[in-house]
């Protein structure tokens, strides 16, 4: 009777902190219409901590097993917060606003880790949901005035203040590609069910709509990466064809409705200079590096020069970010923390790589692709500075370690080495 109340329990705190966090992504773009992207970012990792709390007892417990079994993740995991917590000790440029975000990610992992080891599939599926109904309705909402005047889409860039929803409507952008991932692996999930597989299909090819009607370059390159790589792998081609072409079929409509979409992302890309193609990111990579090597060598080179110092140091006023996880890494938490991120980003693409063999689980591993792509949108984006990318990805990771932590991928077979017979496709 007692582990039955127990269970009661455990089941009302996680089902609570379900509702929360579905809550939270859905509601996410209506928090920037309440402050900035920093004030924003504190508010998501407040619903996060409250989402860790919740199940408080079972994470403790559930860190503990991994601690004892894996001493990569612990050795990540405190790596992470020792670099984080230093900031508040050396560095003079921290935003302890920002640090907050930052110090939230390691324990919610923990806690997304613990959430995902029951009913899996279900609750990837209720992820789904909730990011597609959240891109499909907010993203509408943001771009109708433009459709009703087509000719002012190369003026969305610099109608931030007049956006109805999202502060910038590059994280329209961001959304849409977690859209994309999430509803495509729940494609796999749901794969025996045609009403649910039609009105999948259908989010993903509004996506493809929004995505040109927005202009998300970026975007358009990651997904095309995460598609590209899912329809090469092994295993179950069809729905990823039919996603593929769905995404297709939405960026084609688009275009053809609202030419002028398509002349705005194309005058952009065909730009004098690499520079300008590249909406000026080439010079401010180029000039926050620089000011990293200006930095000490302790407080600067080694630790960077904290949280949030792109914007403190006002290196672009009027951005908030250098639009690139890796120098953004650089600059705020120096040679430690490129590191750091540097062997994370490894560690994705060799899980990613674990999950390309004949018999694959096809939501895992679509979901290791869009982490990929995801990542690699990183790179050009700010993807890693705002909080709801941010808590997209780090979910997809909790996903894939705790199905690592049920079931570890088999080894792969080698001809060359004396060992028994592999027994993976078996």
């Amino acid at each position: 009777m007692q582990s039955i109340k127990i269970d009661t329990k455990t089941n009302g705190r996680e089902s609570v902190a379900t509702a929360l966090l579905l809550f939270t992504i859905f509601c996410a773009p209506l928090f920037t219409t309440l402050g900035t992207s920093r004030t924003v970012n504190n508010k998501i990792a407040l619903f996060q901590i409250a989402f860790v709390l919740l199940l408080a007892p079972e994470v403790a417990h559930r860190a503990r097993a991994i601690f004892r079994n894996s001493r990569t993740t612990k050795l990540i995991f405190f790596t992470s917060l020792t670099i984080i917590y230093s900031q508040f000790l050396f560095i003079e440029h921290s935003s302890p606003s920002r640090t907050l975000i930052y110090l939230t990610q390691p324990v919610f992992f923990l806690a997304a880790t613990y959430w995902f080891s029951s009913n899996r599939l279900h609750k990837l599926t209720l992820l789904a949901a909730a990011q597609s109904l959240s891109t499909i309705v907010f993203g509408t909402t943001v771009l109708t005035p433009h459709l009703l005047n087509p000719g002012d889409f190369h003026r969305l860039s610099s109608l931030d203040a007049e956006l109805l929803v999202y502060r910038h409507i590059r994280h329209l952008n961001y959304d849409i590609a977690s859209t994309v991932v999430l509803s495509t692996a729940a494609l796999f999930a749901l794969a025996k069910s045609k009403l649910l597989v039609a009105s999948i299909l259908t989010s993903i090819l509004i996506a493809g709509a929004l995505t040109v009607l927005s202009g998300g370059r970026g975007g358009l390159m990651a997904i095309i990466f995460f598609f590209a790589g899912l329809t090469l792998a092994p295993g179950e081609r069809r729905l990823a064809f039919f996603a593929f072409l769905g995404f297709l079929t939405g960026c084609v409509l688009a275009g053809l409705v609202f030419p002028s979409a398509v002349d705005w992302m194309w005058q952009r890309t065909a730009a004098s200079s690499l520079n300008n193609a590249s909406s000026g990111r080439l010079s401010i990579w180029s000039d926050t590096i620089m000011t990293w090597l200006q930095c000490a060598p302790v407080n600067g080179w080694l630790l960077g020069c904290g949280p949030d110092s792109f914007r403190s140091l006002q290196l672009r006023p009027g951005l908030t970010h250098p639009h690139s996880s890796l120098v953004q890494a650089l600059l705020e938490f120096g040679l430690a923390g490129l590191a750091l991120l540097s062997v994370l980003f490894a560690l994705a693409a060799r899980y990613t790589a674990r999950t390309i063999h004949p018999r694959p689980d096809k939501p895992t591993q679509s979901l290791a692709l869009g982490l990929c792509a995801m990542l690699f949108f990183s790179l050009v984006d700010g993807l890693l500075y705002h909080g709801t990318p941010l808590l997209i990805c780090v979910m997809l990771a909790a996903y894939l370690f705790a199905k690592h932590l049920e079931r570890p991928f088999p080894p792969a077979c080698s001809r060359h080495l004396k060992q028994p017979p592999c027994r993976c496709s078996r």
